[in-house]
C-alpha cells in the first residue's frame, strides 16, 4: 500500500538536493556505467532517440544515455543538481523544474527516464501524467523506483517524504493506466531495492 505520511514541499525537495550537490559532489551519486547502460538499452535508448530524464540529478543517466547515441534533456528541481549535470554534459539541455511541469509540448519525446525521482513528487499521479503527456505514442518509460526499505532510508536522510511504499505491486498499479502497458519488469535486490518497469504508450 502506498499511504501518505509527510508533505515534502517542492522546496524542502529542492533544498534538500541541492545541499546534497554542494555537499557531495556529483561522485556520490553515481550508480555506476556497468548498472547504467544496460537499463538503458533494455528501454531503447539508442541512436536518435529523443530522451527526457525527469529528476537528472548530477547527469550520470544522461551522461550514459548521450553516449548511447541519444538526444537527451535533463530535468530537476534542484539547481544544484543541474549545475553538476551541465558540467557532465555540457551538450545536453538541462532545465530547472518539477517533473510536474516539463517545459515541452504533447508527444515530443520518444523515451522517458525517471530513476527514484518520482517517489519525491508531492503529487506522484500529477508527474506520472505529465510524463506520459509529453510522449509520443508508443513511447517508451525506464522508470527504476524504490520500494522496500525506501522509507527507512528517507527518515535516515532526514527527507520528509510524501509517500510510504509497501512492495513492486504498489509502484505496477500506480504507474500502469489505460494508455500505457507494461513491456518489461524486474527486482534489483539490496539494502533499499528497486521496482524497475519499462513500459509503452500505446497508440492514440
Amino acid at each position: 500500500m502506498i499511504e501518505a505520511r509527510y508533505l515534502a514541499s517542492e522546496g524542502m525537495v529542492a533544498r534538500f538536493y541541492d545541499d546534497k550537490a554542494r555537499s557531495h559532489g556529483s561522485a556520490a551519486f553515481d550508480a555506476g556505467r556497468d548498472y547504467m547502460i544496460p537499463w538503458l538499452q533494455r528501454g531503447g535508448v539508442g541512436p536518435g532517440k529523443k530522451v527526457l530524464d525527469a529528476g537528472c540529478g548530477p547527469g550520470h543517466w544522461v551522461r550514459c544515455a548521450v553516449d548511447l547515441g541519444a538526444e537527451v534533456v535533463g530535468l530537476d528541481i534542484s539547481s544544484e543538481m543541474v549545475r553538476l549535470a551541465s558540467k557532465l554534459v555540457p551538450e545536453s539541455k538541462f532545465f530547472v523544474e518539477s517533473m510536474d511541469r516539463v517545459p515541452f509540448g504533447d508527444d515530443y519525446f520518444d523515451i522517458v527516464i525517471s530513476c527514484g525521482s518520482m517517489e519525491h513528487s508531492t503529487d506522484i499521479a500529477r508527474s506520472r501524467n505529465e510524463l506520459y503527456r509529453v510522449c509520443k505514442d508508443r513511447s517508451g518509460f525506464i522508470l527504476p523506483m524504490p520500494f522496500d526499505g525506501c522509507w527507512k532510508y528517507l527518515e535516515d536522510e532526514e527527507l520528509p517524504n510524501m509517500e510510504r511504499f509497501g512492495d513492486a505491486e504498489d509502484w505496477r498499479n500506480l504507474l500502469l493506466t489505460p494508455q500505457v502497458r507494461l513491456v518489461e519488469e524486474w527486482i534489483v535486490a539490496g539494502p533499499h531495492p528497486d521496482y524497475c518497469a519499462v513500459m509503452q504508450k500505446a497508440e492514440g
